[in-house]
């Protein structure tokens, strides 16, 4: 499995890297380890926020974040 850096992830799903902090923080998703400061996720991780990001933009599922614990 290939660890993804926080700032490439960013990159690939064109997720902000507040916003993947705050997904983690959510429980949405899960960081692997860290480099450094850095956190690491998997390739899986790719594919749920891009998932994510096709619900939100559906309009057909709201999605309470903010509520979620």
């Amino acid at each position: 499995m290939q660890e993804i850096d926080i700032g490439i992830l960013s990159l690939q799903t064109g997720v902000s890297t507040a916003t993947i902090r705050f997904y983690e923080s959510k429980g949405l998703i899960n960081s692997i380890g860290r480099k450094g400061l850095r956190r690491q996720y998997s390739e899986h991780t790719v594919e749920t926020l891009l998932l994510i990001k096709k619900i939100k933009k559906s309009g057909q599922y709201e999605i309470d974040l903010k509520n979620k614990k």
